[in-house]
């Protein structure tokens, strides 16, 4: 795990080394997002919620999107409620399909996720199953696209995603924003 956070860490300071001085890389607008989790798995759908900043362009049409976030979904097995809950810190690398940061775009991300879900446990020795929580940490990438609406001061976006955890569920998202563009 230090190994892969430290490749992620190297590409990051790659990408900043590799900004256009004319246009410095700098917090540009930040953004909440809410919506709908959709697990590829046998869990419920459930909700996602995001923070997200905006940090410029890096390379040409390219701009730096670190954000945090969490999900969650359940299921009712066996007549007992399981949770699944997923903290993830990450960054995207979002690409628009015109000069501006507007409209259509498309983009990769790479994320830590801290995730805690609910096993039903039982054995031999015990009469009743009972539930136990399991918390693990993985490295998910994530393909997304979406829609980004500016006005003066706002922005609007809709975003849906696909996210592959290896050794976990896979999810999909569509979440709706609103940013707020600094000066």
């Amino acid at each position: 795990m230090k190994t892969t956070f430290l490749i992620l860490l190297f590409i990051l300071i790659l990408f900043f080394g590799t900004a256009d001085a004319a246009n410095p890389v700098r917090l540009k607008s930040f953004s909440a997002s809410g919506g709908i989790l959709l697990p590829q798995d046998n869990w419920d759908n459930g909700f996602s919620i995001e923070l997200q900043s905006d940090f410029g362009e890096i390379i040409k049409y390219v701009f730096l999107f670190p954000h945090i976030g969490y999900w969650q979904a359940g299921m009712n097995k066996e007549g007992m409620d399981l949770s699944y809950t997923d903290i993830f810190l990450g960054t995207k690398f979002i690409g628009y399909f015109n000069s501006k940061p507007r409209g259509f775009y498309a983009g990769l991300g790479v994320q830590y996720h801290i995730i805690g879900m609910d096993e039903i446990s039982g054995g031999f020795d015990t009469i009743d199953d009972t539930i136990t929580k399991q918390n693990f940490t993985r490295v998910g990438y994530s393909v997304i696209a979406g829609y980004l609406f500016k006005l003066k001061k706002v922005s609007f976006s809709i975003e849906p995603g696909y996210t592959i955890i290896p050794g976990a569920d896979n999810m999909i998202t569509i979440n709706l924003g609103i940013g707020y563009l600094l000066p």
